[in-house]
């Protein structure tokens, strides 16, 4: 303190305005807006001139026409085979295969594609390991079944995202001992333990690209293709196939490898700065601009400021581009800005700014509140931030006079806790100045709900809230009772079509990280049933296996009735054992006997089960395959079929048969 005392006023004030200007221009430009704007500038001074690609690195892509033409997803494996064969007779460099072979396939075809990846051996050929999150936070691999990843190598491709949903760089696996792909197909002998900056000034659109099954029917000219680095991948645009590369839009995750391919044969790197290295900038900045401005009045002050930022921008744009130093763009300019205010603050918009709101917060207190609570209509309390409360105004009280008996309506409780149920989210708002927000709330006493719109005010011992009531009971009731209507079927209370169809699209957004299967349930025998006992019978009959249905499942899991006898589980799992294991186990429940008021009586299941991605990407084309699959185990009932599969699994039988 006597150091402070011993140096001149102005030093301190000049000491003062450098250190706060730094310290919230740095804070401002952590904020999201200022980052965004930082980025947009920096990606467009970086990536605005677009370079080739060589044509080293060409991309077969597979598209939705081609899956469709297929009938397979993601190719047909025979057609890979071709392909392959054809590949190598042209004599490409290296090929990468962006496509699981995790599941496998008929014998024939999978036999087939086996050789000719064996064809070209590990030294040509490399196939992707994936990791996807599993429900309790874990990771696991996802890699090809042995017969294909035996004679391949092994690599894989992560694409790292920012806050503003861009990709920005590549990284592998490297505590697996997987390569980058993009290290593999330019013959790099290391493993790349860090990330690969991608360089956007490589015009994704301009890549060389030919169509998967022209190249599978030979229609490519085998010079076209001779000693080029080859990447064959899906091209569906779909959320789970779609990145966003800065400056160039959606691309599809066959071009962000080939992307990652050709930048490492080149020198880009992006350097971010430290914490100390952006410190320090704004501490300079901060400090050039107090030189400056110390001895200008407020308008002489805000015409150097304007000066300043306008010649930071080209002298950051410079050093940028040629070099290649990537300096904070916005945080110097606050510190401009910010420097400029604190030295003139008397004058500044903040200090009048600040000299408004203390006159307005001075003086207001619970007395001041109590009064604005007396003139509003709707029922309105005020309390402080520790849950006491300090009044209520005449529409209140009678409100909740009506609640109680005679000799409690003449009181009111001193903490909110003896009114409401959940008091805390009362003071669950900041207690920002003039901080205001809606909750939802509920007396102790009945049934009344509202929606309580809180203020906070500061005052100068402490801070206190007016909240003010508004009755919501009967419009709430409506929306839970259109909810239920909406989403639940009548009969058995489980999902109704409506509701599967939204838990269907949901689930699909996301199987590219979560895949699960669809099982289609048609009960056998429930039409005799329905026919001998009456329709009364059958409603009993439905009742409890849908209970039973949802006694096997988990909580992540969902069933619906889609009508009739005909139910429909959406279960989150990609792995076949577990989804076999978990449908023999339901149509054992379902085979149970089943009391009803007519006696005993017996029904039995047929299942068809499809996965997503696994069998196809789209959802409701997931649900028509599990549904074939589902006739498709009519032939052996009680039984249940995977999509694909040519004959039923059948259940082991109990008493009778359906």
């Amino acid at each position: 303190m006597s150091f402070l005392k011993a140096l001149p006023t102005g030093l301190i004030r000049v000491l003062f305005a450098c250190s706060f200007a730094a310290i919230v221009a740095l804070g401002l430009s952590k904020t999201e807006t200022p980052q965004r704007v930082e980025t947009a500038l920096a990606d467009h001074w970086q990536f605005r001139d677009t370079v080739a690609p060589s044509e080293d690195t060409i991309i077969i892509f597979i598209d939705e026409e081609a899956v469709q033409t297929m009938g397979f997803y993601p190719f047909d494996r025979r057609l890979m085979a071709n392909a392959l064969t054809i590949l190598k007779q042209a004599n490409v460099d290296r090929i990468y295969i962006d496509a699981g072979l995790s599941i496998p396939d008929s014998e024939v075809d999978d036999l087939q594609l086996e050789n000719a990846i064996a064809a070209l051996g590990p030294e040509k050929i490399a196939l992707p390991v994936s990791q996807i999150e599993n429900p309790d936070g874990t990771y696991r691999l996802i890699q090809p079944i042995a017969r294909f990843s035996s004679h391949a190598r092994l690599v894989t491709s992560i694409f790292a995202i920012d806050a503003q949903q861009k990709i920005r760089s590549a990284s592998g696996l490297p505590d697996e001992s997987l390569a980058l792909s993009s290290d593999w197909l330019n013959r790099r002998p290391d493993l790349r333990a860090g990330e690969l900056p991608l360089n956007f000034q490589i015009s994704v659109p301009k890549f060389k690209r030919y169509a998967f099954l022209d190249v599978a029917a030979g229609r490519i000219n085998p010079s076209a293709l001779r000693g080029k680095k080859v990447i064959i991948g899906l091209a569906l645009k779909t959320p789970q196939f779609t990145l966003i590369a800065p400056n160039q839009g959606p691309i599809v995750r066959t071009e962000a490898i080939a992307l990652a391919t050709e930048t490492t044969n080149t020198d880009f790197a992006r350097h971010k700065w430290s914490l100390i290295g952006q410190v320090g900038l704004v501490l300079a900045a901060s400090l050039l601009a107090t030189l400056i401005i110390y001895r200008l009045n407020w308008g002489q002050g805000l015409l150097a400021t304007i000066v300043l930022v306008v010649c930071w921008f080209p002298i950051a744009q410079y050093l940028w581009i040629t070099q290649k130093v990537q300096v904070p763009i916005l945080t110097p300019a606050f510190g401009f800005l910010l420097t400029w205010q604190i030295l003139k603050l008397d004058e500044s918009f903040l200090g009048k700014l600040a000299l408004r709101i203390r006159k307005r917060l001075f003086g207001v207190g619970q007395n001041a509140l109590l009064a604005a609570a007396e003139v509003i209509a709707e029922p309105a309390i005020v309390f402080n931030s520790s849950g006491i409360l300090l009044g209520a105004n005449e529409a209140f009280k009678a409100l909740r006079s009506a609640q109680l008996t005679s000799d409690e309506a003449g009181t009111l409780p001193n903490h909110l806790d003896a009114l409401f149920l959940s008091a805390e989210h009362l003071l669950a708002l900041p207690e920002a100045e003039q901080a205001t927000g809606h909750i939802d709330m509920q007396f102790k006493q009945g049934n009344q709900e509202f929606e309580a719109s809180v203020r906070w005010v500061r005052s100068i011992t402490s801070s206190i809230a007016i909240a003010s009531l508004k009755d919501v009971t009967e419009s709430r009731q409506r929306e839970r009772a259109l909810s239920q209507l909406a989403y639940k079927d009548v009969l058995t209370s489980v999902g109704n079509r409506t509701a599967f169809q939204v838990q269907l699209k949901s689930m699909t957004e996301s199987a590219a990280s979560q895949p699960f299967a669809v099982m289609v349930i048609d009960l056998d025998g429930f039409k005799a049933i329905n026919d001998e006992y009456g329709h009364h019978a059958g409603d009993q009959l439905l009742v409890t296996i849908a209970e039973r249905i949802s006694s096997l499942l988990r909580p992540q899991d969902f069933v619906a009735r889609m009508g009739g006898d005909e139910f429909t589980i959406l279960y989150p799992s990609g792995e076949l054992d577990a989804v076999e294991t978990f449908t023999d186990r339901l149509i054992r429940a379902i085979l149970e006997p089943v009391e009803i008021d007519a006696g005993t009586v017996r029904v039995g299941a047929s299942v068809g089960v499809a996965l997503c991605p696994m069998h196809h990407y789209d959802g409701p084309t997931v649900v028509k395959m599990a549904d074939a699959a589902m006739y498709v185990a009519k032939r052996q009932k009680p039984a249940f079929a995977i999509h694909g599969m040519a004959e039923p699994q059948s259940c082991r039988r109990q008493q009778g048969s359906f």
